[in-house]
């Protein structure tokens, strides 16, 4: 837990803001998370989909 009397940052491309709302900080910093681990979700199952299909394709290409 940090001091509430320090001063947050917010990076907004290369400025760094100082934050006041840090309540409003914190959820968006929560919604940001959760929609990377949905995205990094999909990416693996795209990548097992993708490596069986490679699988798939080698085993045939062997075969014939």
């Amino acid at each position: 837990e940090q001091d509430p009397h320090k001063p947050v940052y917010r990076s907004l491309g290369s400025i760094l803001l100082e934050v006041d709302d840090r309540d409003s900080l914190l959820e968006e910093l929560k919604s940001t998370e959760k929609a990377l681990t949905e995205h990094l979700s999909k990416l693996a199952e795209r990548e097992k989909s993708i490596r069986e299909k490679y699988e798939e394709m080698v085993a045939q290409f062997e075969m014939g």
